[in-house]
């Protein structure tokens, strides 16, 4: 249960990147971490991925979603100051 992710609290602002067609982590499992950090008063940036399904049940499409530009931008943006876009509000 330590280790469990949804359980404890990040104390910076955190981006959840998704890929719609992930094989290996369900997107109802992501929008549950995303609910539960949102309840813990966390600032949650919710980015969705566009991949297609890519040779399914391969983890492609999963491990693709690391190498995600939104992620590298949204990395950035944090470290040159810019504002968090929270999508806690929208869940």
């Amino acid at each position: 249960n330590a280790q469990r992710i949804g359980l404890g609290k990040p104390e910076v602002p955190v981006a959840i990147i998704q890929e719609p067609n992930d094989d290996i982590i369900p997107e109802g499992q992501v929008r549950q971490l995303e609910a539960d950090w949102c309840a813990q008063g966390v600032q949650v940036d919710y980015l969705e991925g566009f991949l297609p399904p890519l040779m399914p049940s391969t983890a492609t499409v999963h491990m693709a979603a690391g190498l995600h530009s939104k992620g590298a931008d949204w990395l950035a943006d944090r470290v040159a100051g810019g504002a968090v876009n929270d999508t806690c509000s929208a869940t």
